[in-house]
Formats: structure tokens, sequence, C-alpha cells
């Protein structure tokens, strides 16, 4: 039966978990626990990078959430 080949339809996925580290995910959230750490005794400036660790921790999640494109029967 004609249709999409499975891989095609994957993709986005085999695109998106081969662009993921683990490893480079767990140095990430090292580094920002330590800059957190160092500006504990900086109100302002902690919360401003609080919030923008916050959008980018949003981003990166929102890209994992990637839909696959649904395979259609009719071809």
């Amino acid at each position: 039966m004609p249709g999409p080949d499975l891989l095609d339809v994957a993709d986005p996925l085999t695109h998106l978990a081969g662009a993921w580290s683990l490893e480079r995910a767990r140095d990430a959230a090292w580094a920002a626990a330590g800059v957190l750490w160092r500006l504990r005794g900086l109100p302002e400036v902690d919360e401003e990078f609080t919030e923008r660790l916050d959008q980018s921790v949003g981003l990166v999640s929102r890209c994992l959430l990637v839909p696959l494109r649904a395979a259609r029967a009719d071809g």
C-alpha cells in the first residue's frame, strides 16, 4: 500500500534525538546552579537570570514536544 516512508514520518524525532546530549544538559544544569548560587546576594540580578533561565528551559521543553507528522492512510 503506498504511503509515507516510516523514516520520513519519524525524521523530526530522529533529528531531535540526535541533537540531544544528556551529558551537555547535565553540565548546563550544574553551570546554571553555580551561577544561581553566586547570584544569591544580588536579588535583582538573580531574579533576571532566573527568569531568563526559566524561559530558555521552556523553549527547550517545547522543542522536545515536536509532533510527528501523521501518516495519511490515503497516501
